[in-house]
């Protein structure tokens, strides 16, 4: 949204429902370290007025560690 610096009124607001998925795999590299690579998808509509796509692709890779013992 916008706001004028001499008005106190917004000149335009946006609310967007948005659906999501995501998937990712877990590897472990140790008994205690992994690697977990995710892809996300949000689809918004009506965001192409600011953004131009509806479509929001993500991509992460997660690092982590594992406390205690695995079973």
């Amino acid at each position: 949204t916008a706001v004028c610096s001499t008005s106190a009124q917004s000149i335009g607001s946006a609310n967007h429902f948005q659906i999501h998925a995501g998937v990712g795999i877990q590897f472990n590299v140790t008994n205690h370290v992994f690697i977990r690579p995710q892809f996300d998808y949000h689809y918004v509509p009506n965001l192409t007025q600011q953004f131009g796509s509806n479509s929001v692709p993500a991509g992460t890779v997660y690092i982590g560690y594992n406390f205690g013992e695995k079973e």
